[in-house]
Parts: C-alpha cells; structure tokens; sequence
C-alpha cells in the first residue's frame, strides 16, 4: 500500500527531525552551561572556591525550583561587591540564597528577577537604593518591605517609604 510507505517515511522524516532538534538543544544547554561556569570561574578566587560556589548554586536551584542559570547570574552579578562589603563567599552565597528564596516565596516571574539582580547589583555598587531600583527590587520580592521591616521593627509602609527616597542603604 503506497499510502502506509508514504506515512512510513513521513514518520521517519519527523523521527529524523526530532532528534536532531533534541540534539541541537542538547548542545545548546551544554554550551550554555560550559559558558556560564566560564563566567563563575571568573568570579571566584581559585578552583576550589569555583567548585564550592557551583555546588551551593546548584543545591539553591533543586531546592527553589529556579534556573541554576539564575541562581549563577545573582552570584555573579553581586559577589564582587559583597566581598567588597567584607563579606565571605559563603556568606555571598547565603545571601544570593536569600534573595532566591525570595523569588521562590513570591512567584516572581525569571523577566522581574533577572530585573532584581540587575537592580540590586547596581544598588550594591553604589552602596544605596533609589526608587526606581527599590521599585524593581520589591516588584520581584513583593514581601521584602515586611520580612525588612520585622528585622528593623518598622512597618512595610515606613520600610518603603525609605526605598522610594532613597535612604536605604547597602
């Protein structure tokens, strides 16, 4: 029957396609993460801290459920400016652990967080929150103004009235 030979190689041709997509991605996922481990190399100190930093991250990412890529981005955009703030990389990571489960706890969206990190980094860089930053930041963590103001003893509304004027600093 022509009509079962003409399935046949439509199968075939789709099987075919299939699998090379599958594999197209499967590369693309593998260069990605070779170049994104490139680049938390290129902010820890030696390969053992590397090694370290690449083990917390990816535990953080099993457990908030978050793209390890993520996860790689805050350690990335935000460790040097901790360690300038006298942090250690432990404590840089406990901190991007923070913040991750502050993305996990209020649902935000990977566009809002990527914003987060982008925002918090600048506001680590130059050492205080604008409204705009704070705004980009609470946006992502819509509790940050009350898990803040319970470690201040301040309400939300006070906490981000300080945000918005800018005088909350790093």
């Amino acid at each position: 029957d022509k009509s079962g030979f003409k399935l046949s190689k439509i199968q075939t041709a789709l099987v075919g396609l299939a699998t090379v997509t599958t594999a197209s991605s499967i590369a693309k996922m593998a260069d990605d993460y070779r170049a994104m481990s490139e680049r938390v190399l290129g902010a820890s100190e030696s390969l053992e801290e590397f090694n370290l930093v690449q083990a917390r991250l990816l535990e953080s990412a099993n457990k908030t459920f978050r793209p390890l890529a993520e996860a790689q981005e805050l350690f990335i955009a935000t460790s040097g400016n901790l360690r300038d703030y006298g942090f250690s990389v432990e404590e840089a990571l406990d901190i991007t652990d923070s913040l991750s489960y502050g993305f996990v706890r209020n649902a935000a969206s990977s566009d809002k967080a990527a914003t987060a990190i982008r925002n918090y980094d600048a506001v680590l860089s130059t050492g205080k929150v604008n409204a705009n930053q704070w705004l980009a930041i609470s946006s992502a963590v819509d509790t940050l103004a009350i898990d803040m103001g319970k470690t201040f003893n301040l309400t939300a509304r006070e906490i981000d009235a300080l945000g918005f004027s800018g005088q909350i600093t790093a």
